[in-house]
């Protein structure tokens, strides 16, 4: 069992290797192997099944089919997609004609043709208006084919049984070769909307986050505040915002340098994140200064984390280059309470900001 399961897993990912050349679709490739390989095991039981009936020399041609399916899968692994595609359709096409004019088209042969349209608007190298004109020419070659059938001799096959078994057989392949090309086409979808999801996810990170600080920028902050105080005025519940400053932060980068007071600004939005991270939002407000929003959290209770964070910010060791020195914060502290609008809390709190500037610093002013 592990043999066959481990002989199993080979042969998927030789389905599954991938296409050397980038111009070419593995999708496409792996599609072509798979119809191949359904094609080829078809042509093989029909030629089985003409051969036990007497029928040698439409066997011969089977068999002939046959081959011409392997040499398309082999020719998907030698970077010849598309001209493996262009092949399948014809000989898919021809040989479904053939069967149609041989056996007559109550067996259902012709209906195989219709798989070759969603085949070629499958790829992307030919031009809309061609892929139009094929569909049109396919149908029409079912209508002449089916029409023939009914005018030059066939062989029909006299028992129920086989007729019923040939029956069978072409809906199954129809069936599962339909299958096969609407999940490569799920697949191809799938796969190109995950693409946009994320690229637009990009984009919204990239819209909504400071670059160096990676953590939120103004804008976002403004709306993750809008969002605030819409929920506030439901339940009644407040959050608190504050402003924090970084302390004699022009000396950093007069006298360490700008790449000192970037990488200041960076250790410091690492160690807000910590410290602060799952109680709300931080964003940087501008410069050196920063915005912190406490969800569910009155002005006391933001208070303590804030004293919290001032003191690991002045314990921590800062480390740049040959460079090593501390730094302080000051923070202006004010609660939401839904009795003044978000722009005068944030006024306030910017006031109580300067308030402990002239006050010394290093502090937390609510």
């Amino acid at each position: 069992m592990k043999i066959l399961k481990k002989m199993g897993s080979k042969f998927l990912a030789f389905i599954n290797s991938d296409v050397k050349e980038e111009s070419e679709s593995k999708e496409l490739a792996v599609m072509l192997r798979v119809l191949s390989i359904i094609f080829g095991i078809y042509y093989t039981i029909l030629s089985a099944l003409v051969t036990a009936l007497g029928y040698y020399n439409l066997s011969f041609i089977l068999l002939f089919f046959l081959g011409l399916s392997l040499a398309i899968f082999i020719c998907t692994y030698e970077n010849k997609t598309l001209f493996s595609l262009y092949c399948f359709n014809i000989i898919l096409a021809v040989a479904s004609s053939f069967l149609t004019l041989k056996v007559g088209y109550s067996m259902n042969y012709h209906w195989m043709i219709f798989l070759t349209i969603p085949l070629t608007f499958y790829t992307t190298h030919t031009v809309i208006k061609h892929k139009f004109l094929y569909s049109f020419a396919a149908v029409l070659l079912i209508i002449i084919v089916t029409m023939s059938a009914t005018i030059f001799p066939v062989i029909r096959p006299s028992a129920p049984a086989i007729r019923i078994t040939l029956i069978l057989l072409n809906t199954i392949i129809f069936a599962s070769s339909i299958t096969m090309i609407a999940y490569f086409y799920c697949i191809k979808y799938t796969d190109s909307e995950n693409k946009i999801l994320q690229y637009n996810r990009k984009l919204l990170r990239m819209a909504s986050t400071d670059a160096l600080t990676m953590l939120a920028n103004r804008r976002s902050v403004n709306e993750h505040l809008k969002d605030l105080v819409f929920s506030s005025s439901k339940t009644g519940k407040p959050f608190s915002v504050a402003i924090g400053d970084v302390d004699f932060f022009k000396r950093v980068n007069d006298q360490y340098g700008h790449d000192t007071g970037d990488y200041v600004l960076s250790t410091l939005a690492d160690l807000f994140t910590q410290v602060c991270g799952e109680d709300g939002l931080i964003g940087r407000w501008g410069g050196e200064e920063f915005l912190f929003v406490f969800e569910n959290a009155t002005a006391e209770q933001a208070y303590q984390k804030l004293e919290h964070l001032l003191h690991t910010i002045m314990e921590y060791d800062f480390h740049y280059k040959e460079y090593a020195f501390h730094i302080s914060m000051t923070f202006g502290l004010e609660e939401y309470t839904g009795q003044f609008g978000i722009e005068s809390v944030i006024s306030k709190a910017d006031t109580k900001l300067y308030q402990g500037k002239e006050n010394g610093r290093q502090q937390v002013v609510f």
